[in-house]
Formats: structure tokens, C-alpha cells, sequence
């Protein structure tokens, strides 16, 4: 009797490990497989012909965090298109097997660019930068970019400083009492801010900027934003980009603006901006002429500020009744 059930648990015992064994080896495998078509779809990147699409290269290239994680590392990253180039020492990528819908990205600094037409070079260097992107299905929920003492330098002759802030943000949020869910559409709310802004070439110390706007009539779906007629989908899905506040203000300057624009059936935008000013005028009276400045800036008031309405009508710039500029078609 006691050998028999001696042998009945013993089988237990080997058919659990059994089960055991064929789960482990069936999550390595589909955990190995997954890893070489995430590299695969990164060595595809290469294969661009770098002009009508860019081109991404990898000095190393690996997939780790098994079992539960996808950590994917690019090493001496570069991306070409034409003329111009950017290099980034390395980018991480990591995914969560039990929660595929988030993405965390980060980057080691610097950032090299160089524009072998215009012979310009330029370093972007931080302490730290991270990005992250949430689905909610394959609708986005969540995009945010966090970068802390961005510095950007000129370094076609030594290293020279062009400008430093002490923090840049920006997110992308999903705005549920603007989505469309019976036509598939869904709006973004924005913001960004940037703080301790310095420019040294042009005397900015101290400047601090914060955008809030939003973008409505975007399919629910990212995986339809890269198609190519996407531009006039969200034209006829009556999609609007507005700016509820644009503010920046350093030691000696401020500016306040606002807006909103759309596309026309014929791919040109429309729309409407306000702007009020100080001291823009005077740091870039040299940079901008006239008829332009008075034309981007306004005249002043009693109060020494300067106010400006443009409007955009099939493309076209208006400052008044005056045309200042023109805008492409978008498709």
C-alpha cells in the first residue's frame, strides 16, 4: 500500500516537472524569438537608401532581460538622410513582456549632428534623457520626453556654447472628452516647459517657456499615423491644431502668443495667432528688418508692449492686409 502511493507521487512529481520543464522551454523560446525579430526589424533600418528614407545604423546591437524584460541597446547610433547626420553614443530601449503597450527609451549624451552641405556641426549634450510612449490598445494614452541641463554647442572650430537650460518636458496626453469614439478619432492635449534658458550670443539668462494646446481629429490608431494620406485624414476628419498658451519671459524680454490653425480641402492652413511682446524688438532688431519686424511683432502701445494679429488664409500670412508669408500646401 505505502509503495503504491510511493509511485503514484512520484509520478506526480515527474509530470509537474515535466509541465515544468516544456513552460520554460516554451517561454525561452518565445522570448528568443521575439528578441531576434526585434533585432531584425532594427537591422531593416539600415537597409534604407538614407534619402528618401532615413537611414539607422547600430556599432553594436544587442536584445537582453530575459525572461521578463526586452532591453534593447544601440551602440554608436546613426541616422542619415542627404546631407545631414546625427549621432547619439547610445540609445536603450526597454518593454516589459507583461506590459508590451509601454515603452521607456533613453539616451546617452551627446548627440553629434552635422550638415555635410552647410559644413554645420553642433553638440547636444544632457545629464539625463528619457522618453516614454503608452498605448491604451493601439490608441496612444501617454508620450512624454524628459530631458534635464540640455547644453547645445557649436563644434566645427573648439567647442563653443550656443545655449543651456536646466530642463526641457514635453507630453503628449489622450484627451477623453474630445474622442470621437463612433468615428474612430481621438484628440492630444500638449505641454512643454522649459526652465533656466540661457543664450550667451544673445544676452538670454533666466528665460522660462510653457506651451498648453492640443491637436483633435487623429485616428485612434498610431499604427495609421505614418500613412502617407494622413495629413488630409485628419483634414476630413475637421482636425484642428491649437495653442491655448505660449508663454516665455527672461530678464529682459516676455512674450505671450496663442492660436489655432487647420488645412483646407486643398492641403493649405488657415487660422489665427496673437501675439503680445516685450523686448523682442529691441534683441532682434538687428537680426530681423523692417517691413518684417513691425509685420511679426506688431507696433507698440503706451504701455511700451507690442501686440500682433496674424492671420492665415489659404496659405497665406497676414499681418492685417498685409501679406508676409506663405505657407506650402500640406498635400
Amino acid at each position: 500500500m505505502a509503495a503504491a502511493r510511493y509511485n503514484y507521487n512520484m509520478k506526480r512529481i515527474i509530470a509537474l516537472l515535466v509541465i515544468v520543464v516544456l513552460v520554460v522551454a516554451g517561454w525561452s523560446g518565445a522570448w528568443i524569438f521575439a528578441a531576434g525579430y526585434i533585432k531584425g526589424q532594427v537591422r531593416n533600418l539600415a537597409e534604407a537608401d538614407g534619402i528618401n528614407n532615413p537611414k539607422v545604423t547600430c556599432g553594436g546591437l544587442a536584445v537582453e532581460g530575459f525572461p521578463f524584460r526586452f532591453d534593447l541597446e544601440c551602440t554608436n547610433a546613426t541616422i542619415s538622410e542627404g546631407d545631414q547626420s546625427l549621432n547619439v553614443a547610445e540609445i536603450a530601449a526597454t518593454v516589459l513582456v507583461y506590459r508590451p503597450t509601454h515603452l521607456l527609451v533613453f539616451l546617452k549624451s551627446p548627440a553629434h549632428f552635422e550638415d555635410a552641405f552647410t559644413g554645420t556641426q553642433r553638440d547636444l549634450g544632457w545629464s539625463l534623457f528619457e522618453a516614454s510612449v503608452r498605448l491604451s490598445g493601439w490608441s496612444l494614452a501617454r508620450a512624454s520626453l524628459h530631458v534635464e541641463k540640455p547644453r547645445l554647442s557649436d563644434t566645427l572650430a573648439g567647442d563653443v556654447t550656443l545655449a543651456t537650460a536646466s530642463l526641457f518636458e514635453a507630453h503628449l496626453v489622450d484627451d477623453p472628452e474630445k474622442r470621437d469614439s463612433a468615428n474612430h478619432l481621438q484628440a492630444l492635449a500638449a505641454y512643454e516647459r522649459l526652465d533656466a534658458l540661457e543664450i550667451p550670443g544673445m544676452s538670454v539668462t533666466g528665460g522660462a517657456m510653457s506651451l498648453t494646446g492640443g491637436m483633435t481629429g487623429l485616428p485612434d490608431d498610431v499604427r495609421k499615423w505614418a500613412e502617407p494620406g494622413i495629413l488630409r485624414a485628419i483634414q476630413q476628419a475637421g482636425g484642428k491644431l491649437t495653442v491655448s498658451s505660449l508663454a516665455y519671459k527672461d530678464s529682459r524680454a516676455s512674450l505671450d502668443a496663442s492660436g489655432e490653425a487647420e488645412i483646407d480641402a486643398n492641403g493649405r492652413a488657415n487660422g489665427r495667432a496673437t501675439i503680445a511682446s516685450r523686448g523682442l524688438v529691441d534683441r532682434f532688431g538687428t537680426f530681423v528688418e523692417e517691413p518684417v519686424r513691425t509685420a511679426i511683432f506688431g507696433n507698440p502701445g503706451a504701455d511700451g508692449a507690442y501686440t500682433q494679429t496674424l492671420d492665415i488664409r489659404a496659405g497665406v500670412v497676414f499681418a492685417g492686409l498685409v501679406p508676409v508669408a506663405v505657407i506650402p500646401p500640406l498635400f
